[in-house]
């Protein structure tokens, strides 16, 4: 059989750009020993400085900052982009569909916002666009989506995949570190980004699970559609009271997939110290799935990091190299776009950990409870405090039974109201997970 040349032109040195080149530069034995008998070749890539120092095993004659240089070379057959952001690389996959040249990429922004497009273009041009990094990194989530898990009917997911927000949420859980020195402390290490909003607002987190439930509903979900809460009004002492009660706080991206009720959130939530997710800590990621007749399994590993993000791009660009000759192969097998029935999150059910700051005195439990009991909710647990605030000040934490989103933000909106609450401080979803 005659050698087929996989040729390829990255677009992006950063940090994950650069260790893609080096494993394909430096581990070339390993990842041409394919059966199928292709050659994977490093041909160009693209930067934005040409003038910058660049790692010595990277060759001169390799680098370009024109994106014509890969675009219009008929002899590159795969481009991986490693660019990250939207409109330039949008543009430039674009490009790479519209000449029918496979594609990698990493970016969970296009693919949340534009995947189901491309996906359909690129299946229509006979050719693959894989993006197993744009979720987990080096997590395989996405290839036992499309796979291994086929035959399964997923009902639910619950995934931490943001490792910024679980590194930021494990250090205020030891209770005596606030939200800005973690997040500090998070960027001083490299895991936050200078402007860190698309972490600590549920952005990121967003894209990655409309990129999950697009697979598993089969359809085209964006960011749009996901219900999102960020964590920058969680307290170190949030997390005493939550280690008090048995909980641990997490921020949690959850997709309920029945097609008929499709609730897609990211926010944090109170979860049982008893639950494997519970443990996940630092920059760890990971992914449950609850599916029939699976049951559940849990994906577990560094969801950043360039090592880890080359792994899956690596896997991806094999992939295409073996699937060279029966192109779509990887593809999804339908794309389609049949009705689904969203649940607003405001009419979705859950129980409730609310901290506030009180007047002590007597009949404020009292008039807090005749609130709430006129919307249907009723209080599972009460802790009440004086312990480090002001002079006739009380922090009251109750535990709530189940109840209607949208019934207890209309109660919490009357009981800020009373004079005799000084200030509603916490309200974080319970999920019962187990």
């Amino acid at each position: 059989m005659e050698t087929e040349n996989i040729n390829i032109g990255l677009l992006g040195l950063g940090t994950v750009g650069t260790e893609v080149a080096y494993q394909l530069i430096h581990n070339n034995n390993i990842i041409n020993n394919q059966k199928s008998k292709v050659q994977i070749n490093l041909s160009k890539v693209l930067v934005n400085d040409i003038n910058k120092k660049r790692p010595d095993f990277l060759p001169t004659d390799k680098i370009t900052d024109n994106p014509n240089d890969i675009l219009n070379d008929n002899n590159i057959n795969l481009i991986v982009e490693l660019i990250g952001g939207d409109q330039i690389a949008l543009d430039m996959i674009n490009q790479a569909v519209d000449k029918k040249v496979n594609i990698v990429t990493a970016n969970k922004l296009i693919m949340s916002k534009y995947g189901h497009e491309l996906l359909t273009r690129a299946k229509n041009n006979g050719i693959l666009l894989l993006y197993e990094a744009s979720v987990g990194a080096g997590i395989p989530i996405i290839g036992p989506l499309y796979h291994s898990l086929t035959a399964n009917h997923i009902n639910r997911i619950n995934a931490i995949i943001n490792g910024t927000t679980n590194y930021i949420l494990s250090n205020m859980s030891t209770g005596t570190q606030t939200f800005e020195n973690a997040l500090k402390q998070a960027q001083n290490l490299g895991y936050a980004e200078s402007d860190p909003t698309s972490d600590i607002e549920g952005i990121d987190a967003a894209y990655k699970l409309s990129i999950l439930a697009s697979i598993v509903l089969n359809n085209r979900i964006t960011e749009e559609d996901v219900y999102r809460e960020g964590i920058t009004k969680l307290s170190a002492v949030d997390f005493k009271y939550a280690k008090d009660l048995g909980y641990t706080i997490k921020l949690l991206a959850i997709g309920e997939l029945d097609p008929e009720n499709v609730s897609l959130r990211v926010h944090p939530c109170l979860i049982s110290n008893d639950h494997l997710l519970a443990k996940v800590e630092g920059v760890y990621n990971a992914i449950e799935i609850q599916g029939n007749p699976i049951g559940n399994i849990i994906f577990h590993g560094e969801g950043a990091g360039p090592k880890s993000t080359s792994s899956a791009i690596l896997g991806d660009i094999i992939s295409i190299a073996n699937n060279i000759s029966n192109k779509g192969a990887n593809s999804p097998v339908n794309i389609t776009d049949t009705t689904i029935r969203y649940i607003d999150y405001i009419h979705t059910s859950s129980s409730y950990y609310m901290r506030m700051s009180v007047q002590d005195k007597p009949g404020v439990l009292a008039e807090i409870s005749s609130i709430l009991g006129k919307y249907n909710i009723s209080i599972a647990s009460v802790l009440q405090t004086t312990h480090n605030q002001p002079d006739n000040i009380a922090e009251l934490v109750m535990i709530t039974h189940p109840a209607v989103v949208n019934n207890l933000n209309t109660a919490i909106s009357q009981i800020e109201k009373s004079n005799q609450i000084k200030s509603v401080d916490s309200l974080v979803r319970i999920e019962d997970l187990n």
